[in-house]
């Protein structure tokens, strides 16, 4: 799979932030640079939630013009801190499998408690309410429902806000294996995230450069 940035700028109200003209491959790319130099804004871009400046998303030579069912299905972007929860754990992790652009995926119970038991949880945290998470658990959860959808091009924005060093490890080290056949691009500051990565990616001057190895 490949991911294609074709002269596209990311900003808004017509002020452009990042210009970005890569293709970007399967694998876990991790994106690392300064605060403020638009790495949410590039991802929200990628995804579509706001609409490029200028240049296109292409992904495996399809010209992505909207965020359309086709795009919902295939790309999620995780975004920081920006969780809708509902009720019990099980009900948050089930609300996207009722999506029209979802409707074909079913969900596993089995890998939901698989999951939850990786990332330091276990099988009864699917009864708990919401409300009784800490922000740690908030944000495993929120990483569990996404990585169920199991998205042909995943965008995480600082996917590990809140865990411990173990758990930080412990999420990437299965992101580098989840993402082998997916474009994933993972915004995080986490220098120990580097080992993992099979790309990194970064901005400089207001444009993306990327280089093949973690080195």
């Amino acid at each position: 799979m490949i991911l294609r940035l074709d002269h596209l700028t990311a900003g808004y109200n017509e002020k452009g932030i990042v210009y970005a003209d890569m293709e970007i491959n399967s694998g876990l790319n991790l994106l690392m640079a300064y605060s403020g130099s638009g790495k949410s804004t590039l991802l929200k871009t990628i995804a579509l939630l706001i609409k490029p400046i200028s240049g296109f998303v292409i992904f495996d030579n399809k010209k992505i013009k909207e965020r359309d069912e086709f795009w919902q299905r295939e790309c999620i972007m995780l975004k920081q801190g920006d969780f809708f929860f509902i009720d019990t754990v099980l009900d948050t992790l089930l609300i996207p499998f009722e999506f029209n652009s979802h409707r074909n995926k079913v969900f596993n119970r089995s890998e939901a408690i698989n999951l939850l038991e990786l990332f330091g949880m276990d099988e009864k945290f699917l009864n708990l309410k919401v409300d009784e998470l800490s922000g740690g658990e908030r944000q495993r959860v929120a990483l569990i429902r996404t990585l169920m959808l199991k998205p042909s091009v995943l965008l995480l924005d600082e996917p590990t806000t809140g865990l411990d060093s173990d758990l930080v490890e412990t999420v990437f080290e299965f992101l580098k294996s989840y993402c082998k056949n997916r474009v994933c691009i993972a915004v995080s500051h986490e220098t120990s995230a580097v080992k993992f990565a099979d790309r990194i990616l970064t901005i400089e001057g207001g444009r993306l450069y990327g280089k093949t190895d973690n080195t």
